[in-house]
């Protein structure tokens, strides 16, 4: 099993806030595929993902205790990625911007500008 963070951190270019996510989420009683397409048909979006570690099954006494797990993972890993796309003030380069990236993909345009700004 691994764990996905998934971050919408921009929506047209403009930086993405509190307001703004609420439109992007799928909660309640949404349908999923009207929302899905209403994302579509909008302006673009930036999102940022962070895919954790595999873990095995067996590591868990039950499905509950895995979903506490996730869970945990899944907030701690969208807290970093929410900080760097500066959600609580001003976009910085934090040490854990650059250390949770998919190891087969090349860093973002923005980790990059943000590594180049702190040299």
């Amino acid at each position: 099993m691994q764990s996905l963070a998934l971050c919408y951190t921009r929506r047209a270019g403009l930086p993405l806030g509190r307001r703004g996510r609420s439109d992007i989420a799928w909660y309640g009683d949404m349908a999923l595929a009207p929302h899905a397409w209403a994302l579509l048909k909008g302006p673009a979006l930036d999102a940022h993902i962070v895919i954790g570690p595999p873990v095995p099954l067996e590591q868990f006494a039950d499905r509950k205790a895995l979903a506490r797990r996730t869970e945990q993972e899944v907030r701690a890993n969208f807290t970093r990625l929410a900080r760097c796309a500066g959600f609580d003030g001003p976009a910085r380069p934090l040490p854990e911007c650059t250390g949770h990236q998919n190891q087969n993909a090349g860093p973002s345009d923005e980790m990059l500008d943000a590594q180049n700004a702190a040299e």
